[in-house]
This record gives C-alpha cells, structure tokens and sequence, in this order.
C-alpha cells in the first residue's frame, strides 16, 4: 500500500528524471489520496496523452529500477488504448494512454477539469476530478472499489458531470450496465446517487 507522502516520493523521483515539459493525469485511489480523501492506495495510476510523454515517463521508470509487466493487456508499442504496468517490488504503475480501459477516452473536458497538484522539475502532476474518478472506477467490477465510490460521492459537487461525459463519449451500452450495477451497490450502503435515472435512460437508448 501507498500513502500520500509515498506517491509524492515516487512523483518526486519521477520528476528528477524528465527533462522535458510532461503532463500526466492521476486518475485513481492515488489521486484520492493526494485529496486526502484516502490514507493509502494500492498503485499510481495515470493517464498520458501522447507517445513522446509516455516515452520520457517509461524511460523515468525504467532508470528508477521498475520493470514492465510483460502481462499488460495492451504491449507497450500500442499507442492509444494502450495500458502498461510498470512494477518495482510491490510498488505499481499504471500506464493509460489516451484511453481508460479501453471503454473511455480522456476527453478535453477531462483535461479542462484536472486541477494541477503540484510540479515537480518539469513533471506537471494534474489529478483528475471527483466526477471522473467516480466514472473510471464505477466500471472496474471490483468490490473494493465499492468503499471508494461510496467516499467519493459525498465530494462531488456537480453529478451531471457525468452523464454529461457519458452522452459525449457515446459509450457502449454494456459501460452503463456496468455503471448502474455499480450504483445499485453502494445505494445498499445508504448511499445517494442523484443521477441513477438519467443513466438508465441512457442505457435504453
């Protein structure tokens, strides 16, 4: 696990690496984290928008002694849709490029709506919105992502953010079946999702 003080570390060193203006987007518990929403995460996980960016941060990664998973879902030399995860001990990096487990791009609105966190030599550190956290991690199916949904829905100060987000990607309908599943569960721990009806007739269409 790794609390706040151990991504900023990881960032850090990351940073002293890169030698050219580079943006990336934290998108997940790591970015919770940072929020102080959260006390430790399980990996880093991060978005890149272009192949030079994931150029300077894989080369980054690879001198501070990580190794790439060969298991990845996506090889390395796939630009966009691509994933790649990065281990050094139990310390884990997750690589999207452009695109969140291949059902999301990371749109401009995205973008528009990370708020910069901190920059570290030429490394610009941007965590993604609460909104958009919610929307990466209700399509997961994972049950430990459920106590995060859960918390980042007492933060979020705009929901239609997300349908809004979901209308313009025109996703797939098996994504809103997953994200209504998702709903449906942390509503039976009490907790309120005002946009449940919005996503269902989404779904219908």
């Amino acid at each position: 696990m790794l609390d706040k003080t151990q991504i900023d570390n990881i960032l850090a060193t990351i940073g002293k690496s890169i030698t050219q203006e580079t943006t990336i987007y934290l998108i997940g518990g790591c970015a919770m984290s940072l929020k102080g929403f959260k006390a430790e995460t399980l990996d880093v996980d991060m978005v890149l928008l272009t192949e030079s960016s994931y150029t300077r941060v894989k080369e980054a990664l690879l001198k501070l002694g990580y190794k790439i998973d060969k298991k990845s879902q996506y090889t390395e030399t796939v630009y966009k849709n691509a994933f790649v995860l990065f281990k050094k001990g139990r310390n884990k990096v997750d690589i999207f490029i452009t695109r969140i487990c291949n059902l999301f791009d990371f749109s401009t609105d995205m973008m528009n709506r990370a708020r910069l966190f901190e920059r570290y030599n030429k490394l610009n550190v941007r965590l993604a919105s609460n909104e958009d956290i919610f929307l990466f991690k209700s399509i997961t199916g994972r049950e430990k992502d459920l106590s995060d949904l859960a918390l980042l829905a007492t933060h979020i100060s705009n929901w239609n953010v997300i349908v809004e987000e979901l209308k313009d990607q025109k996703v797939r309908r098996i994504v809103t079946e997953d994200i209504l599943e998702s709903i449906n569960k942390i509503e039976a721990l009490d907790v309120i999702v005002p946009i449940k009806d919005k996503i269902q007739l989404l779904e219908g269409k």
